[in-house]
């Protein structure tokens, strides 16, 4: 089994699946919940309903494979047929990337150039640097955790928009 990678070096699919399932896991209060069957479970049919056409693999054998290769670094797992966020790797990755987000990003300037980077539409780039401002003052697991629920409560493209922000910046620090 593979150890996770940097997110330069996952799809934006992938990271997609990644953020998305911490939104919703967020979302419903499940986060932190140790019960199997409490945890937010997806279908292959599911992400590719749910992700934005212009990331979407071909195929759900494509779909299949890159889920696959999450799991096999240990940030997703599943069940027969449905795929859940791992409750410690999968978790960890993802909070690394919105804690270094909310707590090395610290204005609104220095945001809208991490989207012009990240190469995030207009309307995108609107709503991120929009919300920056309401998350002054508040702890880092807060900040966190409005960024991904605004992201995913604002639709799939936010969230695609994140996980952009998440590629650029793997490529940009180091962790």
């Amino acid at each position: 089994m593979a150890e996770p990678k940097k997110a330069s070096e996952y799809t934006k699919f992938q990271l997609f699946v990644l953020i998305y399932l911490y939104a919703r896991q967020v979302e419903e209060g499940t986060l932190m919940e140790s019960d199997f069957y409490k945890r937010v479970k997806m279908t292959v049919k599911e992400f590719g309903n749910l992700a934005p056409p212009d990331i979407l693999p071909n195929t759900d054998v494509e779909i299949r494979r890159q889920l696959d290769e999450l799991r096999e670094s240990f940030l997703i797992t599943d069940t027969a047929d449905k795929y859940y966020l791992t409750n410690t790797n999968g978790v960890i990755y993802v909070r690394k990337y919105l804690y270094y987000l909310a707590s090395n990003v610290p204005s609104s300037h220095e945001v809208s150039n991490l989207l012009d980077r990240a190469k995030a539409k207009k309307a995108v780039k609107g709503f991120f640097t929009g919300l920056w401002p309401s998350l002054k003052g508040r702890s880092q697991d807060e900040m966190a955790n409005t960024i991904v629920t605004s992201a995913k409560h604002y639709g799939t493209i936010r969230v695609t928009a994140l996980a952009q922000v998440f590629q650029q910046l793997a490529s940009e620090y180091v962790f």
